[in-house]
Formats: C-alpha cells, sequence, structure tokens
C-alpha cells in the first residue's frame, strides 16, 4: 500500500476496521464520517489537525485522513467500528427485530424504520445509522434522571 493511491489507501484502512464492508457499509464518505466521530480516532484526529474530516467532500476528506495517516505524530493506534450489540438487544427487547442473531439487513431495516421515527436523518451504510442511533441515545440519556 505504500505506493497505492490515496482513496486506495483509505479503503483498505478503512476496510480492515471495520468501516467499509459490503453490502451495508460500501459509502466512503460515510466510513469516514464514522471513523472520525468514534472517540479514540475523533480526539487523535483534532489532536493532529484533522478534525474537521466530516464536514469536508469526499475527495477532500479521504485525502485529510491519508495525509493524517502519514504522518509522524500519528501513533498508528486506531478505535475498530462501533458494535452493534447493545442495539441489537434494544431492538429485540422491543420487538423491532426478531432477536438478536438477526441478520443484518433486518437489523439496518429496523434502524432505518427507528430513526425515521425518531425524526433522525437516514444514512446510506449500516455503521452510520448505528452511529446515529448511538448518539441519539447517549443524547436522550444526559435527560434520564437517575
Amino acid at each position: 500500500l505504500k505506493d497505492a493511491p490515496t482513496r486506495e489507501v483509505v479503503r483498505v484502512f478503512l476496510e480492515r476496521l471495520g468501516y467499509l464492508s459490503a453490502p451495508f457499509d460500501e459509502d466512503v464518505g460515510e466510513a469516514i464520517d464514522v471513523f472520525a466521530a468514534v472517540g479514540k480516532n475523533q480526539r487523535s484526529l483534532q489532536s493532529l489537525g484533522f478534525g474537521a474530516l466530516p464536514k469536508l467532500s469526499v475527495h477532500a476528506a479521504s485525502a485529510g485522513l491519508h495525509a493524517a495517516l502519514a504522518l509522524p505524530q500519528s501513533h498508528g493506534i486506531w478505535q475498530l467500528a462501533p458494535q452493534d450489540t447493545a442495539l441489537r438487544g434494544a431492538f429485540a427487547n422491543k420487538k423491532l427485530i426478531r432477536g438478536v442473531q438477526a441478520q443484518a439487513k433486518e437489523v439496518f431495516e429496523a434502524m432505518e424504520v427507528y430513526l425515521k421515527s425518531e425524526g433522525l436523518p437516514v444514512h446510506r451504510t449500516y455503521n452510520k445509522s448505528l452511529l446515529e442511533v448511538q448518539k441519539h441515545w447517549a443524547g436522550a440519556d444526559k435527560y434520564v434522571r437517575r
């Protein structure tokens, strides 16, 4: 990959970390958005001066991510794509899916229905939809009295 074009380096990098995969996570732009939004990655990118990746075009974000990866200050420790275990459990309890072992297609469709019902944006990819639901739940938790 050392001499590969930027888009290929970024694509392979995102595939290896679980942000890009067939058939539900094939949009590079949304994959970069999710990658740049998760905790450790967000902090690392900000410290390297690349915190604005999600606001850029796909081409500019790809180039920025490639540049961030190539920086000597980049530590090389990145967070994997978000897991859907808690979402599957919650959706199964609410009968939005048949069970925690439901096919990804069923879970993805349930996320779309849920996002629409909550007035939230619907996304093209599984991971971006998952992140949207997780952010919504995290925001809702701030207002739950304990």
